[in-house]
């Protein structure tokens, strides 16, 4: 196996992470960029941002076709599809975040018009939706 790119992801998500693209044979490994289990940790104290791990996974995204095999760092194999699911659920999240959280709403409020839960888990969600505010904070 050829390997054609090895892409250090120092601080989008949690320092030492990394994706490797295996171009012969249309393979991509995430690492814990990309994981199957639900919301995907974040290392905010270290400079991981939920801001960059939705930019990462649109730039996995473009690296694949509708034959990649991604190997994520949690779960099963998976496919492009995988990858702009987590990609639009977490995107979703961010975006009805920011706006509840500029309409005054309450986390809970927030939690409750956003539908994708990704793993079910109302407590992640929440915990997300605090450290995006927490995220937006540094950015102003």
């Amino acid at each position: 196996m050829r390997i054609l790119k090895y892409i250090i992801l120092d601080k989008l998500i949690q320092i030492g992470d990394s994706v490797i693209v295996f171009s012969s044979s249309n393979i991509i490994h995430t690492g814990d960029a990309f994981v199957r289990y639900g919301y995907p940790y974040v290392d905010l104290n270290n400079g991981g941002s939920i801001r960059g791990l939705i930019d990462l996974l649109s730039s996995l995204e473009s690296l694949c076709d509708d034959n990649t095999i991604i190997m994520p760092g949690h779960g099963d194999l998976s496919s492009k599809k995988d990858v702009t699911k987590l990609k639009n659920s977490l995107h979703e999240l961010y975006t009805k975040t920011k706006i509840g959280l500029n309409k005054g709403m309450t986390y809970q409020e927030i939690a409750e018009s956003i539908d994708e839960t990704l793993n079910g888990d109302a407590a992640v969600k929440l915990n997300y939706i605090k450290s995006i505010e927490i995220e937006l904070s540094k950015t102003h």
